[in-house]
Formats: structure tokens, C-alpha cells, sequence
């Protein structure tokens, strides 16, 4: 009889970062689906924080009702095998203000 072989489980890793939102005119539904449609191109589990409320960054919906404005902090969480690339692939949407014009 051979003995089973041992599969490693896949890495998990968590990385989390606090940005400022700076578009005019904050998160509102173009940038919170562009936010999300980013978000579901990872595998691993990502949450956007604002205060003391943190919703699902893969949902367009709850991301609205975080009802951000301009020069608020948000902090990207993310845990999974790709959470450092998805929490700077977030950061640098944010931070480019979601490609739109002002």
C-alpha cells in the first residue's frame, strides 16, 4: 500500500492598507462597480472599511452604502493567496481616482 500523499494547503496571506479617497465626488456607483469588478479578478476575500462599517469590496451595493465623500480614509483588507497584489491593485485604482476626469 503507498502512502497517501501530503498536499499543501494553499498560502493564505492578509494585507490591509488606509487610503484616502480624493475623486470629487467619492464613492459613488461608477467607481464602487469599477472597485468591485477589480475585487472579483482576486480569489481571495476583500472588505473596504470606513469607521466602524466593513462591507464585501466584490458587492457594488454595500460599497454605496458606506456613503463615502471625497478626503475620507478607507482601509482595503483583503485575505487569500493574492491579497497583497489586490490590495495594491485597489490602492492604485483609488489613488488614480478611479481613471475619471475632474
Amino acid at each position: 500500500m503507498k502512502p497517501t500523499p501530503i498536499i499543501d494547503p494553499p498560502r493564505t496571506s492578509r494585507s490591509n492598507e488606509t487610503v484616502c479617497l480624493t475623486n470629487k465626488f467619492g464613492l459613488h456607483l461608477r467607481a464602487a462597480a469599477k472597485l468591485a469588478q477589480l475585487a472579483g479578478r482576486f480569489n481571495s476575500d476583500i472588505q473596504i472599511r470606513r469607521g466602524n462599517q466593513t462591507v464585501n469590496a466584490k458587492s457594488v451595493l454595500n460599497m454605496i452604502a458606506l456613503g463615502v465623500h471625497e478626503r475620507r480614509d478607507l482601509e482595503i483588507m483583503a485575505e487569500g493567496e493574492d491579497a497583497e497584489k489586490a490590495v495594491g491593485a485597489i490602492r492604485e485604482l483609488i489613488k488614480g481616482k478611479f481613471g475619471e476626469l475632474e
